[in-house]
């Protein structure tokens, strides 16, 4: 069965690159380019995964996972957080649910696809009912330009 994910991101990046090589991967992807667009595209076919980049518009990621958090139906989706390079954000501060895993760009597309898999299979249990992540990973990349696929 192919891995449902989607992928919430304001730019063309995110929307495009990361959803070409997901699909190429053989994931089933659904893209929106803002909180309101993710909540609903995800409350009506929730996916196995969830990609939030910092900063959406209409309600920012800080709303859109709020949100996650409060809808049983997903709160036990695990997401992924993409942070800019410039973020101010500390990674080590983002531990509350659903994120589970963070990145920060620039980071090689390779990357993706396997933290996205190991959250699938470690967020969600069997039956479908929601599962402890049995391990937070807030690892960040260190790859540039001349290391290998920008992103």
């Amino acid at each position: 069965m192919k891995m449902r994910v989607m992928v919430a991101g304001c730019d063309d990046w995110l929307q495009v690159t990361a959803r070409q090589y997901l699909e190429r991967s053989g994931c089933q992807v659904v893209t929106a380019d803002d909180a309101l667009d993710c909540i609903e595209k995800v409350l009506a076919n929730p996916p196995d995964v969830i990609v939030v980049q910092d900063g959406l518009l209409w309600g920012n990621s800080d709303g859109l996972l709020e949100r996650l958090r409060d809808e049983p139906d997903v709160a036990g989706k695990p997401v992924l957080l993409i942070l800019d390079e410039s973020s101010g954000e500390d990674i080590s501060q983002i531990s509350k649910a659903p994120v589970v895993a963070c990145l920060r760009r620039p980071f090689p597309m390779s990357e993706l696809l396997p933290r996205l898999t190991s959250l699938a299979s470690d967020g969600v249990a069997r039956d479908g009912a929601a599962a402890a992540p049995q391990q937070r990973d807030f690892s960040t990349s260190s790859k540039t330009k001349n290391e290998g696929e920008q992103t």
